[in-house]
């Protein structure tokens, strides 16, 4: 079996097609979605629509529960809580229902999904380096956890405490370990690299692959300052910040 996942797609519905066309491409069956839909880019139903077709799995992410929590809400900065008053206004109050009830883990056999911490995903928390992946090994039933939530693909081993920040291509995995690995992001990368960036998951050789790819980032940055969206979330796609 392998499992594409992909996060933290923000709305970006140029890099959101491009990245299916891949896994398409790649004759992969089964997706799962990490959270992060919607809010910062310009095509958030397009976006919800088209990951509710193909994906079996959604995670809610912080950005869906802001949709229906102030709570939440008021934790963003202030771009990101200009953008989510503009995306409530683009979604429909049942889809708002809907996005508000997913759940905040998927566990599997050979994989558990999250979008920010196992050990509190609710309050949708991030893991960035090793002593954050510490805190959260004991929480794991399976020996792969993929997360999103930082835009930035890691992988965190707990027998050598190992951290590594991953770069396109495949990563073999040992049964014998336990393993954080956040996947990247679709719509708004954070590691310096503006490409899109998903992983594919393949259980039977038990190895992870992050795939990037270029996408239309000026359609998609010209999307947001025509929406009225604030024109910093536009510029950081062409940096990858």
């Amino acid at each position: 079996m392998r499992l594409a996942l992909i996060s933290d797609i923000h709305a970006n519905l140029e890099a959101l097609e491009t990245a299916l066309t891949d896994i398409r491409a790649k004759a992969i069956e089964n997706i799962a979605c990490l959270g992060d839909i919607i809010n910062y880019g310009a095509n958030p139903n397009e976006c919800l629509n088209m990951t509710r077709r193909v994906a079996k799995i959604i995670i809610q992410g912080n950005h869906e529960a802001a949709l229906a929590s102030d709570r939440v809400a008021s934790t963003f900065n202030p771009n990101a809580f200009q953008a989510i008053l503009w995306t409530r206004k683009q979604i429909s109050e049942e889809d708002r229902r809907i996005l508000s009830s997913l759940p905040f883990t998927h566990v599997a056999e050979e994989y558990m999904l999250v979008h920010g911490t196992l050990e509190t995903p609710e309050e949708f928390e991030y893991l960035f380096d090793p002593a954050d992946a510490l805190r959260n090994f004991p929480y794991m039933t399976a020996p792969v956890c993929f997360y999103g939530h930082t835009h930035t693909p890691m992988l965190f081993s707990q027998k050598d405490r190992r951290a590594l920040h991953l770069t396109a291509g495949k990563y073999p995995l040992s049964r014998e370990n336990r393993y954080m690995i956040n996947v990247g992001s679709i719509g708004q990368p954070r590691d310096h690299d503006p490409r899109l960036g998903y992983m594919i998951f393949d259980a039977a050789a038990f190895s992870v692959e992050l795939v990037r790819l270029n996408y239309d980032i000026d359609t998609a940055a010209g999307k947001i300052k025509k929406a009225g969206l604030p024109t910093f979330l536009a510029e950081r796609l062409r940096c990858g910040q």
